[in-house]
């Protein structure tokens, strides 16, 4: 617990220090936007670089646009950078912000922070966007076991069984998708139920990680038995660990369970280059470009193109994905009532 403790403190310290060091961080010309071109559109992003950089490319080729992107090394990046345009929200120096996960483009939107658009939506998944965001891909919250068990997991409480003590891996739920899933199961299942479950959780002797990828990295050395992670990390440690197995979801028993996290773009208020960045947001959300999204970025589902580069380990999750809950809109609301309870809970001794 004391090293989960420091951790969590030491994160949260990451946080205030990027929201300190706009001005230092913007010394590397990434977010000039004293630019007189016509065709600039800056960009903060939570997508990890090396798979954002040749989709970048590819907008700037589709558009025409010269596009300035930010990126954010950090653990808690999404956070980092939501919490720096917060901070820059009287002077904004970036036009959009396109994000990994959900929560924090929520927590934007609830604070008035975001520009109001028009959505391009989808006959499949009408759910994922809204008034001042669109979805650019999702990836999905899943279940992972060792091939070793003879009963996999099938279901979220299962994980709760003395069978797991203390063999049950989650990245911290304040952070990151964590948040994001945290957030989805409080709206489903409410408050104090999805209190209950984190905190039987830990009764249960879950290690609380510093990412999604060392779970499935646990898991599939067979450190661990059974954990929670995202679709594409799943598929990234496959591979290397063919006995990391993932949980197909059964028909309804796992409604409530299974979450999906798009990413997101949305406009800033008061982006210096609003039109360039319409034009952007209006290429991001085209099915062209998801296209290449899930082609460079195994794991994420598309919403508007077709299935043909989706591995079929997760193929099964299309059916799901067609009927999705209409509930990404009240996140935000969840998250902010369970927030401090949660960490309560997860730092307790």
């Amino acid at each position: 617990m004391t090293s989960f403790r420091f951790f969590l403190l030491a994160t949260c310290a990451t946080i205030l220090a990027g929201c300190n060091q706009t001005a230092t961080q913007t010394a590397n010309n990434a977010t000039d936007t004293s630019s007189t071109r016509s065709n600039t559109v800056v960009i903060y992003c939570s997508v990890d670089e090396v798979y954002a950089r040749p989709i970048i490319r590819a907008l700037e080729q589709k558009t025409g646009l010269q596009i300035r992107p930010l990126f954010d090394v950090e653990a808690a990046k999404t956070a980092g950078l939501a919490s720096r345009l917060r901070a820059e929200s009287r002077h904004p120096r970036a036009d959009i912000f396109w994000s990994s996960a959900t929560l924090q483009t929520l927590l934007l939107s609830r604070e008035g922070l975001l520009e109001t658009i028009a959505p391009r939506r989808t006959k499949t998944s009408p759910f994922f966007g809204s008034k001042d965001w669109i979805a650019t891909g999702v990836r999905a919250r899943v279940l992972v076991y060792h091939a070793s068990l003879k009963q996999p997991p099938r279901v979220l409480d299962d994980l709760l069984s003395p069978r797991f003590k203390d063999k049950i891996g989650i990245s911290n739920p304040l952070f990151g998708t964590g948040s994001d899933w945290a957030a989805a199961l409080a709206t489903r299942r409410g408050q104090s139920k999805t209190l209950d479950l984190f905190r039987r959780l830990k009764t249960n002797g879950v290690r609380i990680l510093p990412g999604n990828s060392v779970v499935a990295e646990r898991v599939g050395r067979g450190e661990l038995l059974a954990g929670v992670t995202d679709t594409d990390d799943f598929l990234a440690l496959q591979k290397q660990f063919p006995a990391l197995r993932i949980v197909i979801p059964a028909p309804s028993s796992t409604r409530s369970d299974l979450v999906f996290i798009p990413m997101t773009a949305a406009v800033l208020k008061g982006a210096p280059h609003l039109q360039n960045a319409r034009k952007l947001m209006d290429a991001l959300s085209s099915p062209e470009i998801e296209a290449q999204i899930v082609k460079a970025m195994p794991g994420v589902l598309p919403l508007r193109a077709d299935w043909n580069d989706v591995p079929t380990a997760i193929a099964p999750f299309k059916n799901e994905l067609e009927k999705p809950s209409d509930d990404t809109t009240k996140w935000s609301d969840s998250w902010q009532k369970m927030r401090e309870p949660l960490a309560d809970i997860l730092l307790r001794d």
